[in-house]
């Protein structure tokens, strides 16, 4: 009996909140700097952690072992 149980929050893998939440924030840093026609580097910042947490949720959703 193979049973797998996994902690989620409501009803997501932290692994998809992980994907969900760095594209949240690519987005976030996105919007925000061209609404405000920012060309301040540090209204990207946002985006520069959503790219990592982005990448390693999928990491982590393709290989879960």
């Amino acid at each position: 009996m193979d049973i797998k149980q996994e902690f989620t929050a409501f009803g997501f893998s932290i692994e998809k909140i992980t994907i969900i939440y760095g594209a949240f924030l690519i987005l976030w840093g996105l919007i925000v700097s061209f609404v405000s026609g920012s060309t301040s580097i540090t209204s990207y910042i946002p985006s520069m952690f959503g790219w990592p947490m982005l990448f390693l949720g999928a990491l982590a959703l393709k290989l879960p072992d």
